[in-house]
């Protein structure tokens, strides 16, 4: 079978959700809490899970920003899987369905 251009954009529906969600977790995410002087929090012991804790001037003057820096990077991996679940779904069942 060829691959066709229709497949690979066709892939990319699923693959840009987990390309964000990596660049989140590894680039943005550490960024923005060592700019805040977050505290990182590692929670588990084979595989931590990282979160950060600020101060309560910094949560008084960014509350949308260390909301979003307290929630830990597994929770942002399991939200992409559903995004890319609920994805695949639509492409697979529902938009082939409604185009009948």
């Amino acid at each position: 079978m060829k691959p066709t251009l229709k497949g690979f954009f066709g892939a990319l529906w699923f693959l840009m959700p987990l390309a964000i969600a990596v660049l989140l977790n590894a680039v943005v995410r550490p960024a923005l809490a060592w700019r805040l002087d977050g505290e990182k929090v590692l929670t588990g012991a084979r595989r931590p899970d990282i979160h950060w804790v600020f101060d309560k001037a910094t949560q008084a003057e960014h509350p949308w920003l260390t909301g979003f820096l307290g929630i830990s990077n597994g929770a942002i991996a399991l939200a992409t899987l559903i995004v890319i679940l609920v994805l695949f779904v639509w492409r697979r069942f529902l938009r082939t369905s409604i185009g009948r």
